[in-house]
């Protein structure tokens, strides 16, 4: 990024390809100088920018650090949409396969890359959905090679993928995120700004440095009040997306339901067509049985009374 005006795509970058614990700072400060450079417009565009959650971030990162990886899972993906539109059922076993073993690998670079402690067992979880669904879907795979996600994806096993809240800026068709963002010169000494004591201009050059020692206690409050409150944005992120996972698993288990009931109501509708006709051929064949024997009952009494007749005779 250079020192010229700002544009979205490069706060994008700035921000989502960047340390997640400096967002809000480095947001702040972008919005900021696009406002001082009249860009008011931006400066909205740019407040409005979500922060990622723990797994979208783990995700950025590889579309930044391994983008082969990246580009291999979506050519995988590919591959594997073109075996299923052509019910290539032995091309989509090899491949599933493969899908396995490759997503657990950028799962394990994932939780490699991220902070002490690695990832929790529901941001790895979070983290397979993303990939399976970069797979199922082209239009995921897009958002998780633009290195901009900010929230996890899941592919419910039909349909599309829903993408509305996965991706705040998305990156042209066939652009790669950069290697490592630029900061913006302007916007890190606006940080350093609003982050740290301005020195003091007015004392004259040859005032005595000041020998005091530092308030280390407040110091060390300050920063475990932030570490605290970190952890605290972190864990509230991960019951987020833990709640979302469970909101789509019950769709699909709803999905599921509602198809097996459209089933049975549909079976249910067969079989009543079927008794009603067997009751129609029940009520023919009665009516016939019926007439049938009005016929007999009409032949013997007609044979009655030829014997009778033929008795007279004799």
């Amino acid at each position: 990024m250079t020192d010229g005006p700002l544009t979205l795509d490069e706060v994008a970058d700035q921000l989502y390809l960047g340390d997640p614990e400096s967002f809000t700072a480095t947001r702040t400060a972008l919005a900021k100088q696009a406002r001082g450079d009249g860009e008011k417009e931006l400066a909205q565009q740019i407040n409005k920018l979500r922060r990622p959650t723990v797994a979208a971030d783990a995700v950025n990162r590889l579309a930044r650090d391994e983008p082969e990886l990246i580009a291999e899972l979506l050519d995988l993906g590919a591959r594997m949409r073109q075996a299923h539109r052509s019910l290539s059922g032995d091309v989509v076993r090899e491949l599933s396969a493969a899908r396995r073993s490759l997503v657990d690998g950028l799962v394990r670079k994932a939780a490699a890359g991220s902070a002490p402690g690695g990832l929790s067992d529901a941001v790895q979880r979070q983290l397979n959905e993303t990939f399976d669904a970069a797979v199922a879907d082209e239009g995921a795979a897009q958002a998780v090679s633009s290195g901009r996600l900010v929230t996890a994806l899941s592919y419910a096993g039909f349909g599309a993928v829903d993408l509305s809240q996965a991706v705040d800026v998305p990156r042209q068709a066939g652009q790669r995120p950069p290697r490592r963002p630029t900061p913006s010169l302007r916007a890190v000494g606006a940080v350093a700004a609003d982050g740290a004591a301005r020195p003091d201009t007015a004392k004259p050059d040859t005032a005595k440095p000041d020998t005091t020692k530092p308030d280390t206690t407040k110091q060390d409050t300050a920063k475990q009040d932030a570490a605290r409150q970190r952890t605290e944005r972190r864990a509230a992120s991960e019951r987020w997306q833990q709640a979302r996972t469970r909101v789509a698993e019950q769709r699909r288990t709803v999905a599921d339901a509602q198809r097996r009931a459209d089933r049975l109501a549909h079976r249910v509708a067969e079989l009543s067509e079927q008794l009603r006709r067997a009751q129609d051929d029940a009520d023919a064949a009665t009516a016939e049985l019926t007439r049938e024997q009005q016929s007999l009952d009409d032949a013997e009494t007609s044979a009655a009374q030829a014997q009778q007749l033929a008795d007279g005779l004799d």
